[in-house]
């Protein structure tokens, strides 16, 4: 009865009481789990954490690797745009060489073609010319020295005037006679 007692006031069941030589190998036991659940955490922790770093140190490695092939295409399309480029600028550099070419020899041609048309053959009847042509210009400049004379001759106080003229003619004179010799050379 006094149980039951116990039961009505309470309200509650009974608990037996704890007695510490039954709990104390459950909490050993409790704690002996309890730290293996610990080093089992710590150590799939760890090999979690190394694997993760492992994986970041070769996903960095293959990303520099990508980079690096990225780089290597970049260069290939720049160095294939400057090969073009160079190709280009080869065949213009052909192309004008070619035109250039033409040029020259159509100047050789033209120079061939003035070579034989200034030839010594050619140009004689003209020296003739320019020498018969020559020699009328000192028999001018021989008669206006003699006309001039015979015109100071008839004024009197005209011997300064006279000597000027004669200086000028004389020079000219002179020019003609080297032309002349100039003439003779070239035929």
């Amino acid at each position: 009865m006094a149980d039951e007692e116990r039961e009505d006031e309470g309200g509650e069941e009974s608990v037996p009481p704890i007695q510490p030589e039954v709990l104390l190998p459950k909490v050993e036991r409790q704690a002996k789990v309890g730290k293996l659940l610990t080093i089992a955490v710590i150590f799939v922790s760890l090999l979690t954490m190394i694997s993760m770093g492992a994986g970041m140190y070769v996903m960095s490695a293959r990303i520099a690797e990508l980079e690096q092939l990225v780089n290597a295409d970049r260069d290939e399309d720049a160095a294939d745009e400057q090969f073009d480029l160079l190709e280009d600028r080869l065949v213009s550099l052909a192309e004008f060489r070619k035109s250039e070419l033409k040029k020259i020899q159509l100047f050789t041609d033209e120079l061939e073609k003035l070579s034989t048309d200034c030839s010594l053959e050619k140009a004689e009847p003209f020296l003739a010319f320019l020498s018969q042509r020559e020699q009328g210009f000192q028999t001018l400049i021989d008669t206006i020295q003699s006309g001039t004379s015979s015109l100071a001759g008839m004024n009197q106080g005209s011997r300064k005037w006279l000597e000027e003229h004669n200086s000028a003619l004389t020079e000219l004179k002179k020019l003609g006679v080297e032309r002349q010799a100039k003439l003779d050379n070239l035929l």
